[in-house]
């Protein structure tokens, strides 16, 4: 008799198509680095990780290239932390603004807001805590 392995089917628990096109949209279909991913392989990034208590608000995700998305996943430059592409464990992401570049060039520092929106304005609950 020959046994074989059975697989068990692993639930995703990645944000649905809903909130991966608000947040798509959010990012004006760009990687905060300022390229479309229009075309290219891209992923929608959780800035802190799930592991460590992220969760699929738009708060805690980006757009981004397949090779910025693994250089925040490695979370090995201290930069991307700097700029908020990722967030550490016990830190609220909706706290933490994030750095994107313009199409041209510019940088500016946006909040992202819970409803799936961004703003360049400082949040008044930021502000309170």
């Amino acid at each position: 008799m020959v046994r074989t392995a059975t697989r068990i089917p692993v639930a995703y628990t990645g944000p649905t198509p809903a909130q991966i096109l608000v947040v798509l949209i959010r990012d004006g279909y760009a990687c905060p680095c300022g390229f479309t991913v229009i075309g290219t392989i891209f992923d929608i990034q959780h800035r802190q990780r799930r592991s460590q208590g992220g969760t699929n608000c738009y708060t805690n995700m980006l757009t981004g290239h397949r090779e910025c998305h693994n250089r925040w996943d490695s979370r090995l430059h201290p930069a991307d932390a700097d700029a908020g592409y990722t967030v550490k464990s016990r830190r609220d992401p909706a706290r933490v603004r994030v750095l994107y570049v313009t199409e041209s060039g510019s940088q500016e520092w946006w909040w992202l807001l819970p409803d799936g929106t961004r703003t360049t304005d400082e949040p008044d609950w930021v502000v309170a805590a």
